[in-house]
């Protein structure tokens, strides 16, 4: 709990205007968020609407995230929580509601509270911003070899969208075989051809780097690149300034790349639209994710008390 130390005492330019009495707050929390790239995406965003409001990191660490939200839920001018590592799941299970789509991942990375009750609702966007970003950028994933690393709360939901958007094969990589064997299970039970297999990259056509591994540049490659070719396209969902080793190692044998900038930028509609600070676009397709004040008479979301 408390100051971590780890911030270098530097400020910034402002970029944005400074808030005032009427400003609400989105929050983005996870452990470190010193990487995070969403308070300059959504303060580019904010300024482009007009809207008054300001994205904020928030450090909390695992032991301290049920207490944080449940104070959180009682924050008035709260817009809502994005959810990084390591808490997507933890979130999962300490929300109230949660959508069709966030309870076949078993993850959440966006939270706001419903104003009827104070209870959080939960959605995950990851896969869809991953999705629809990826295809803008390089192009239609339908018909193609992947291979993901990492089957967590990230890596799931792009596994998912991924197979929802008909890739040939999707293989699953993760150091915990029993987490990648679920995750192969639930793809196949969608009719996706899946398999649990070790992080090598040769004979795919995309790799997704969906792991922790690249927040500091001594984190070893989580994907072998051997025998990988310029044909392969490379993704890595963090979001560091400077990028990876991966994307690094991988630009260097002239696959194309896809960052984790990228990625949040992707996730900027559907979050917004969840929110309900951003008109829909479709974005989060599927999900019967209700906007603030709950215009949807039943939604197909699973409810706790409050």
């Amino acid at each position: 709990m408390g100051h971590t130390g780890r911030y270098p005492e530097v400020t910034s330019p402002l970029t944005s205007p400074l808030p005032t009495g009427r400003t609400r707050t989105l929050g983005i929390i996870g452990d470190p968020v010193h990487h995070v790239e969403s308070p300059r995406l959504w303060g580019e965003q904010f300024a482009a609407t007009g809207v008054d409001a300001l994205c904020m990191p928030i450090e909390v660490g695992a032991d301290d995230l049920a207490l944080f939200l449940d104070a959180a839920r009682r924050w008035r001018n709260l817009i809502g929580l994005i959810v990084t590592m390591p808490h997507k799941v933890a979130a999962y299970s300490l929300a109230h509601r949660t959508t069709e789509r966030a309870r076949r991942i078993g993850a959440v990375n966006v939270l706001r509270v419903d104003p009827r009750d104070s209870c959080w609702v939960a959605d995950m966007v990851d896969g869809v911003g991953f999705l629809d970003a990826f295809e803008q950028a390089v192009g239609p994933v339908r018909g193609r070899r992947v291979l993901v690393v990492g089957a967590g709360g990230a890596g799931t939901a792009i596994a998912f969208a991924l197979g929802d958007a008909g890739v040939a094969t999707c293989d699953i990589a993760d150091v915990d075989g029993g987490r990648s064997d679920a995750l192969v299970a639930g793809l196949r039970a969608d009719g996706v051809d899946s398999r649990s297999t070790a992080p090598r990259g040769r004979g795919y056509d995309i790799l997704i780097n969906a792991t922790p591994s690249g927040m500091r540049p001594t984190d070893p490659l989580p994907i072998d690149l051997a025998g990988v070719t310029r044909a392969t396209a490379v993704a890595d969902i963090i979001n560091r300034a400077g990028g990876t080793r991966l994307l690094d190692a991988a630009g260097a044998i002239g696959c194309t790349l896809f960052r984790g900038r990228q990625m949040s930028q992707g996730q900027i509609a559907a979050q917004g639209e969840f929110f309900g600070i951003l008109p829909p676009v479709g974005a989060a397709r599927g999900s019967g994710a209700p906007v603030p004040g709950g215009s949807q008479a039943n939604p197909p979301w699973d409810t706790k008390v409050c």
